[in-house]
């Protein structure tokens, strides 16, 4: 049984490390932030209010460059599940990209682990001390 929960719980724990990155806006601009070789999965805010997520993203001249996919804005009907798309800077407003959050991560690890405490705690039977009941 204790075989189990360890494993059990190695698994919770691994499920909610996707949960420990958010997005967050930056303070530089678009340039700056996709110039940077270790950013390479961003969400852009176009001008016109449309968001697009991309994976493998940098800049080519006046544009940006990555991979998109799935449904939104720039949808790749033809070009199957995964398509790269060109937009120009001046079409760029804001840029996210994701990074590690300690807040959530505490909370997703605090939670199960709480949950799991009193559930074993709860399961104990009742010891009586010396002279008191349960």
């Amino acid at each position: 049984m204790r075989r189990f929960l360890r494993h059990a719980i190695l698994l919770l724990a691994a499920l909610q490390l996707a949960g420990c990155r958010q997005w967050r806006g930056q303070l530089e601009g678009p340039r700056d932030v996709l110039s940077n070789p270790e950013v390479r999965h961003v969400r852009i805010t176009r001008t016109n209010s449309d968001v697009i997520e991309m994976r493998i993203a940098g800049i080519q001249g006046d544009s940006v460059y990555g991979t998109v996919g799935g449904s939104g804005p720039l949808a790749c009907a033809e070009a199957g599940p995964m398509c790269n798309v060109r937009i120009p800077m001046s079409q760029v407003g804001f840029v996210e990209t994701r990074e590690f959050s300690l807040i959530r991560t505490a909370a997703l690890f605090a939670v199960p682990i709480g949950a799991f405490i009193i559930v074993t705690v709860g399961n104990e039977p009742c010891r009586p001390l010396a002279g008191a009941g349960c």
